[in-house]
């Protein structure tokens, strides 16, 4: 079985919990939180908060300076 290499790339301002994977070619959007012991395969749009396995979308988040 061939070694899939592929970056990950994570936005700013994220927040990625303990025990979290995140698969290869995922792209965490900027704001993003992904919850404790998640698995996320697919690519996380910005400021969402994911949890799960599969990781699926639960909420929305703002931010505020």
């Amino acid at each position: 079985m061939p070694l899939t290499l592929r970056p990950i790339t994570i936005g700013e301002r994220v927040w990625i919990a303990s025990g979290a994977f995140i698969g290869p070619g995922v792209e965490i959007g900027d704001g993003a939180v992904v919850s404790a012991t998640s698995s996320v395969f697919k690519s996380v749009p910005s400021y969402k908060i994911v949890r799960g396995n599969p990781a699926i979308v639960i909420a929305s988040r703002s931010l505020s300076d």
